[in-house]
């Protein structure tokens, strides 16, 4: 007796694959978000140390705090903008880095986000294929 054939032992086998998947897949660096007042305010008091530029998403380190801190900026904000804002001269700014989308990073991590659902759909796709079938050879 072929015990992969039991219908039982799928759930179970997906469950403990997804168990594993999340456990071994390493967890991003925590986030703290901030808000462009927030950003100003540190950049007043001197706490940013660097800056990380992506589209409208900026990351930016301050003294004191361990976790990078992330800040969307609003239509029309620029990073340099707000340093001025906060009455900083171009000299004083702190290191900005400027990088492009970083799709490989942020990827997978999407995809695992999902993996739940397409698991679900999946199993619920075959399920209906197995009972379409089981169905269409009683009525032969």
């Amino acid at each position: 007796m072929n015990i992969l054939r039991r219908w039982w032992i799928w759930p179970i086998i997906i469950v403990v694959g997804l168990v594993v998947l999340f456990t071994l897949l390493p967890a991003d660096e925590p986030e703290l978000f901030a808000t462009p007042r927030d950003f100003v305010e540190d950049a007043r008091a001197g706490r940013v140390q660097e800056i990380e530029v992506n589209g409208k998403y900026v990351d930016y380190k301050v003294e004191g705090v361990e976790p990078t801190l992330e800040m969307d900026l609003e239509e029309g904000q620029t990073v340099r903008g707000l340093l001025t804002q906060a009455g900083l001269d171009a000299e004083e700014f702190p290191p900005i880095e400027t990088r492009g989308d970083r799709w490989w990073i942020r990827g997978p991590f999407m995809i695992v986000t999902f993996l739940p659902i397409i698991l679900i759909v999946a199993v619920l796709f075959a399920l209906l294929r197995w009972l379409w079938r089981k169905g269409s050879a009683a009525q032969a």
